[in-house]
């Protein structure tokens, strides 16, 4: 199939430097045993060989980080370091009219996630898969291998290291071959095996829904596809590890096309991806400007840098919870957080308590009320999640906020079971600091210097410095890493609460908190 040609490609780009690469490093495909560079100049000469350019930069070794770019020479405020033509990003419009996409279209029509939810998809002829699981599906299975349209940036794929909590397993026992691997069966938390039960247990439950969506996305087309088109599809690649790696490479590793535009699916930009992250405005250097040979796009400088240093872009202001879950690391003492503050109806009535069907009845009116929140989550029946940051534990008490709102929440239920705000909160915020300090071979659930002590013993261990952040790679350390972030934010909020204020909704407390808390001393 020919390659259709960039919008910009009517003027002939620049002639660039051809990319420093750094020190020999190589991987072994598993399934070719083909011997493949993965510092960049494959990709970079694909590039080039498209219209595309790297000037100015090289990818090397970040050790436990992974890889990283970094400039070759002094680099000005404004310098373009990359152009990325459209024809070499991995996206769902451009698998479509590969031939996988072809077949996978002959047997499931295709919806993005909104379509799905709306109901949109009733009276379809066909059975319906996402769009975007036709770019898990190119990345487990390479079509036309290295001669492929997408051949070079798919072959680089298959030997990048990802690490996020979908593949944990593959983490604690070192295989990495998505191939390893027979047609599994989706038990919950199968992939994950007992490095779960390190996270926060509102942190699992929230996982736990994103996992099994996952699981049923797979079953949906496997092993339907191979059985259909066992060449285009083999087997053997197409299993369940697989398709978490496939997701995984994608959160870890996509942008946005044109990042002015919302869009329902982000692209896989090749080279760029490697670049690392820091939300701290003084640290980023690199601006990303979306796809295309236009003079408006690419990947910009913000600042000069000098040789040798690193390049920075920033993912966002993302706490602990969406680090790890898409990119499978953490930062010490992430300052984004948003703390998960689960509250249940027992917090209000007692299975045996004579109100507990009016509380019931009381707490589901109020979360349908909020549920539409951004930051309300219902995972189950009787429960309802708020994500609490410390912006929120700041902003005034009239503004629309998870603490207000939880705050509300509990007076408006509360006012039911005949219960003071003050109380219930106090209970909840407690529960949730015990279930974050626990640690798993501590002797009791409870035990403060046995925390501290694993927490700066993990610190210790597992540091390693990425632009202003220390980060946190394993799964001891990232799941060490959640929870004390975690933990800063609902301790903040204990000592808001024990202050005596007015919270948010009218509530004057009745009394002030005990200071002889055991949480006022945590740090």
């Amino acid at each position: 199939m020919a390659e259709e040609s960039d919008e910009a490609q009517s003027s002939p780009a620049p002639k660039r430097p051809r990319l420093e690469v750094a020190t020999d490093t190589v991987a072994r495909r598993e399934d070719t045993g083909r011997v493949s560079r993965i510092d960049g100049s494959e990709i970079v000469d694909w590039l080039s060989a498209h219209g595309g350019f790297v000037d100015g930069c090289r990818m090397e070794s970040a050790g436990p980080a992974g890889f990283r770019l970094v400039a070759t020479r002094t680099l000005p405020a404004g310098h373009v370091i990359a152009r990325i033509p459209s024809q070499c990003v991995l996206n769902c419009d451009a698998c479509c009219e590969l031939t996988m996409g072809r077949r996978m279209q002959e047997l499931f029509d295709l919806v993005v996630p909104e379509e799905e939810t709306a109901g949109s998809i009733a009276g379809r002829g066909c059975p319906v898969a996402t769009r975007r699981s036709l770019l898990y599906a190119a990345m487990m299975v390479p079509p036309g291998g290295l001669e492929g349209k997408f051949g070079p940036l798919l072959d680089e794929l298959r030997t990048v290291d990802v690490a996020t909590p979908f593949l944990w397993n593959e983490a604690a026992t070192g295989s990495s071959s998505p191939s390893s691997a027979p047609f599994a069966s989706h038990s919950a938390i199968g992939v994950a095996g007992a490095s779960w039960a390190k996270l926060p247990s509102s942190i699992a439950a929230e996982w736990q829904g994103y996992h099994d969506h996952l699981c049923a996305e797979y079953a949906n087309l496997f092993p339907k596809l191979c059985l259909a088109f066992p060449e285009i599809f083999p087997a053997a690649h197409c299993t369940e590890a697989a398709w978490f790696r496939a997701h995984s490479l994608y959160t870890s590793r996509a942008l946005p096309f044109q990042p002015e535009r919302m869009q329902p699916d982000e692209v896989l930009v090749p080279f760029l991806d490697r670049m690392n992250h820091d939300s701290h405005s003084a640290v980023v250097n690199v601006a990303w400007n979306g796809v295309g040979l236009e003079a408006s796009r690419g990947a910009v400088m913000l600042r000069e840098v000098k040789a040798g240093e690193e390049l920075i872009l920033s993912y966002g202001c993302k706490g602990n919870a969406e680090l790890v879950l898409g990119y499978g690391f953490a930062i010490w003492g992430n300052p984004h957080e948003a703390a998960r503050v689960c509250v249940e109806v027992s917090d209000f009535a007692a299975p045996d308590c004579a109100k507990l069907a009016a509380v019931s009845t009381a707490f589901d009116v109020v979360v349908d009320a909020m549920r539409s929140r951004a930051y309300c989550r219902v995972h189950r029946p009787g429960t309802v999640t708020f994500h609490v940051t410390m912006d929120d534990l700041e902003a005034p008490a009239s503004q629309d906020s998870a603490w207000a709102a939880l705050c509300k929440f509990c007076r408006a239920v509360g006012a039911t079971a005949g219960v003071a705000v003050e109380d219930v909160l106090q209970d909840i915020l407690m529960r949730t600091c015990t279930d974050l300090v626990r640690v798993e071979d501590a002797a009791q659930d409870f035990d403060l210097e046995v925390w501290e002590a694993h927490l700066k013993r993990m610190r210790a261990r597992d540091s390693v410095a990425v632009g202003s952040a220390l980060c946190a790679t394993s799964v001891d350390g990232v799941t060490t890493a959640l929870r004390h972030a975690q933990l800063v934010v609902v301790m903040a909020a204990l000592k808001l609460l024990m202050g005596g204020e007015e919270l948010p909704g009218e509530v004057q407390p009745s009394r002030s908190l005990a200071s002889g808390n055991k949480w006022c001393a945590l740090q």
